[in-house]
């Protein structure tokens, strides 16, 4: 993967914050291997947090939505 790939597919932008690491192996045709970051990890553990939260008050959420678009008209989705 060239430069120009990675920058399309977000892995340029996520090495340069810091989330990866990105070796190049120097062989024909060219080997490009990716490793998490201890960052990029604490990042992860956050994230499966957020998801787990907003899938157990799924239900509660989507009801505060309906009952909120009910008193301001807005359209249910």
């Amino acid at each position: 993967m060239g430069e120009a790939e990675a920058d399309r597919c977000g892995s340029g932008a996520a090495e340069r914050d810091g989330l990866l690491h990105r070796y190049v192996h120097p062989t024909v045709p060219p080997k490009v291997e990716y490793t998490a970051t201890p960052m990029a990890g604490e990042l992860y553990e956050s994230l499966v947090a957020l998801t787990s939260w907003a899938e157990r008050h799924r239900e509660a959420i989507s009801a505060a939505r309906a009952e909120y678009d009910s008193r301001h008209g807005h359209p249910s989705a």
